[in-house]
């Protein structure tokens, strides 16, 4: 295993609300993806993620050259998230 494998990085992914209503298939997919992004029921989030699913998911890697990368994201710590939204409120993030 090399230290890519085992590297963890902090990561933008896009999560849904908690009063979400999701629909699911059969396999757990999220049928109604769109519509829930449409609706504003979704938001995006900063947090600790491994490299292997970062790179399995095509999640965007925050470094120091990124554009949301501020003291809070530096001082993140593993477990804890941070979102973009109120990051960056009244900018288009």
């Amino acid at each position: 295993m090399s230290k890519q494998d085992t590297e963890s990085v902090r990561a933008v992914f896009q999560t849904y609300e908690d009063d979400a209503e999701l629909e699911h298939d059969r396999e757990g997919g999220i049928m109604n993806h769109d519509e829930l992004v449409n609706s504003g029921q979704t938001y995006r989030e900063i947090r600790w993620f491994d490299r292997e699913t970062v790179d399995a998911f095509d999640l965007t890697v925050l470094d120091e050259d990124h554009p949301l990368w501020c003291d809070e994201v530096e001082a993140l710590e593993r477990g804890d998230s941070l979102r973009v939204d109120e990051l960056r409120e009244g900018e288009d993030a």
